[in-house]
């Protein structure tokens, strides 16, 4: 499946799960694509929440009701001013647009031998976070 077929699959998607995008994300940890109408890197949950909700009437975020970067789900996507979002960010657990981990996982992503870029994605995290974990740059109480 191709980024743009993911993409299609989940502007349809009606599932309650987090839909995680398997392909690149950006430095924030965000799912991108190359997107050939404006020749760009173009963050996807703002590509599905405009092919599920429509454009935002005025300058909005797409937020993220789940706080997990890297999910696509439709059902999760939402229009909300800045404000609205970061507000809810906090009240989910997402900080600095990233998801936050139990004392547990960081332990397994510790353990864990796999490439990286694996790890982050089943973890909902850009895969710096978990070479940080790793290298004990965060998390270091742990």
């Amino acid at each position: 499946m191709t980024p743009k077929d993911f993409l299609a699959h989940a502007i349809a998607y009606i599932g309650d799960e987090c839909l995680l995008w398997p392909f690149s994300v950006n430095t924030r940890g965000y799912p991108q694509m190359w997107y050939l109408p404006d020749r760009t890197n173009r963050e996807v949950h703002l590509l599905v929440c405009i092919g599920a909700h429509g454009r935002p009437a005025s300058k909005m975020d797409a937020s993220h009701a789940c706080g997990v970067p890297r999910c696509v789900n439709r059902n999760h996507l939402r229009w909300r001013t800045r404000s609205a979002n970061l507000s809810e960010g906090r009240n989910v657990g997402a900080t600095h647009s990233q998801t936050t981990l139990t004392a547990e996982q960081v332990k397994m992503i510790r353990a864990d031998t796999r490439n990286r870029r694996l790890i982050a994605a089943d973890y909902g995290v850009h895969k710096d976070t978990v070479t940080n974990i790793q290298k004990r740059r965060t998390w270091q109480y742990i």
